[in-house]
């Protein structure tokens, strides 16, 4: 990469530094959008309301709102992950152009970076495991988010079964999932930029 071209690269590096808080914040959104939809209460119709179109009608769009919070959610927050490679492609001087700054590249273009090796070790864990397939499943194919089970009391329960530890889990256990997802993805994130803030400490003349 020439100089001309790393200045340009370095001319979009405070953007990329608040780009993680920023996906970060808006996966934060998502989660309690989600919630709000699901506790305004979803509602099953019982046997006699089967026919009620407004009812159907109002349940849909509850339902449809919980699944695009929730499709939102997994992509923001994976989507972190994906701007700390872009700040390593510009801090390393990889010179790859934004749209193939991928994992792969990265990791086998500096292997050894601090950085590279913290990430491997958190792509490794079962939370970012499970994250990453949601995320792909909810972007590559066409299949419902959740189902929607009734109880006896007419009331519905929003199941996520996209990935096995939420499938077949409800209501709060849903959120203490997706809750440790969005911790776990903070700490593994102030960590990466511990990580490279420190690097670049030591890299300086």
């Amino acid at each position: 990469m020439s100089d001309t071209q790393y200045g340009e690269h370095l001319a979009v590096h405070d953007i990329l530094l608040n780009a993680v808080p920023y996906k970060m914040e808006a996966a934060d959104y998502h989660l309690k959008q989600m919630r709000r939809a699901f506790e305004s209460g979803l509602l099953m119709p019982k046997a006699p309301e089967l026919n009620d179109q407004r009812q159907k009608q109002a349940n849909d769009g509850k339902f449809k709102r919980l699944c695009w919070h929730y499709e939102a959610f997994l992509f923001q927050l994976y989507a972190a992950f994906d701007h700390v490679l872009q700040e390593l492609n510009v801090r390393g001087k990889l010179g790859l152009d934004f749209e193939d700054v991928t994992w792969n590249a990265v990791r086998k273009a500096m292997p050894e970076h601090p950085v590279v090796v913290h990430l491997k070790a958190v792509r490794e864990e079962p939370w970012f495991r499970l994250l990453r397939n949601a995320r792909h499943r909810s972007a590559h194919h066409l299949i419902p988010l959740f189902a929607m089970i009734g109880n006896s009391t007419g009331t519905a329960q929003a199941v996520a079964y996209d990935h096995p530890e939420t499938r077949g889990v409800g209501g709060p256990e849903l959120f203490a999932t997706l809750d440790g997802w969005w911790t776990s993805a903070r700490e593994a994130l102030l960590e990466a930029h511990r990580i490279m803030r420190d690097s670049s400490a030591g890299s300086s003349p």
